[in-house]
């Protein structure tokens, strides 16, 4: 009797382990097959740093601006189905969250061809000072069926600064056939006026 409630105990942990096995690798692999990208998230302090780099930040930081605590997560960028506009309108989002308050005071975007923003900078808003801003739109410098990089820079209200939080990758649609014409029409014009002033020279 001894003998089988022993044998009974171990029955029921290894049911229990194996439970607790099948749940890890069907979360694990669940998780691992998902398509969704992970949000890119900085946060200030920033806790990724190095010891040495944390410990300047603590002391420095506290020093110049004290009580800042907040997290940025760049968001993916969306574009409209369809579109009768000459270039492509793309919007970028993040997002801005503080334990203790702070406030966004201002963004900076930057969109380019190039991975290491080094070349090919299509847009460059420059420091834009607003507080309630968790987006930024683009429609005038960017062209159709283009691969495209971005990334921003957030300061806070005590002028704490973020790193370059680059977000994910996209790539520009197709444009539709009234773009297409607008397009042909305004080269035609384009080589019309050239022309024309050649003929005056």
């Amino acid at each position: 009797m001894f003998i089988l409630g022993i044998k009974k105990k171990w029955i029921v942990f290894a049911a229990v382990l194996l439970v607790l096995v099948l749940l890890f690798f069907q979360i694990h692999f669940v998780l691992g097959d998902s398509k969704e990208a992970p949000l890119i998230c900085q946060s200030f302090p920033d806790k990724e740093k190095s010891f040495f780099e944390r410990i300047i930040n603590a002391v420095w930081g506290a020093a110049l601006n004290p009580g800042s605590i907040f997290t940025v997560c760049a968001l993916s960028a969306s574009q409209p189905e369809y579109t009768t506009e000459i270039n492509p309108s793309v919007t970028v989002y993040w997002t801005f969250g503080s334990s203790v308050g702070n406030t966004q005071k201002s963004y900076r975007v930057q969109i380019s061809e190039s991975s290491d923003f080094s070349s090919s900078m299509a847009v460059d808003t420059g420091t834009v000072s607003d507080v309630s801003a968790r987006s930024y739109t683009s429609n005038l410098e960017l062209y159709f069926e283009r691969n495209y990089y971005w990334r921003l820079i957030i300061v806070d209200n005590n002028n704490s600064v973020t790193d370059w939080i680059v977000g994910d990758s996209f790539r520009t649609g197709r444009a539709s056939s009234e773009v297409l014409t607008q397009q042909a029409k305004q080269q035609e014009i384009n080589l019309q006026t050239t022309i024309s002033s050649r003929s005056y020279e």
